[in-house]
């Protein structure tokens, strides 16, 4: 009897270890595809703000409509927070977000 209850125990621990295995490997996976996710964020806002006519580039209501709007449609887009800090232009320097707007 004292057999079976250490062989249980054996394999309880072993399976317990296979969950935690796969759920911390489940949580680097999340964090790599939201990593890429963000990097290409920035690349597409980056893109979207070089192509831009420099009238509407210092244009404060079109920034604000322009980044009220995700980068792009990527799910792990929607959980990120986008700030873009516009300096030494004509306009008065301000700080541009999806989430935030707020005055340097």
């Amino acid at each position: 009897m004292p057999e079976i209850m250490v062989a249980a125990l054996l394999l309880a621990v072993f399976f317990a270890s296979i969950f935690e295995l796969k759920y911390k490997r489940q949580r680097y996976i999340d964090a790599s595809k939201e990593s890429v996710a963000a990097l290409q964020q920035i690349q597409d806002r980056s893109e979207t703000l070089r192509n831009l006519a420099f009238t509407d580039l210092t244009n404060i209501s079109y920034l604000q409509s322009l980044l009220a709007s995700p980068a792009n449609a990527s799910d792990f887009v929607r959980k990120s927070t986008e700030v873009v800090k516009l300096t030494g232009s004509p306009v008065t320097s301000k700080t541009f977000g999806r989430h935030l707007l707020a005055h340097q």
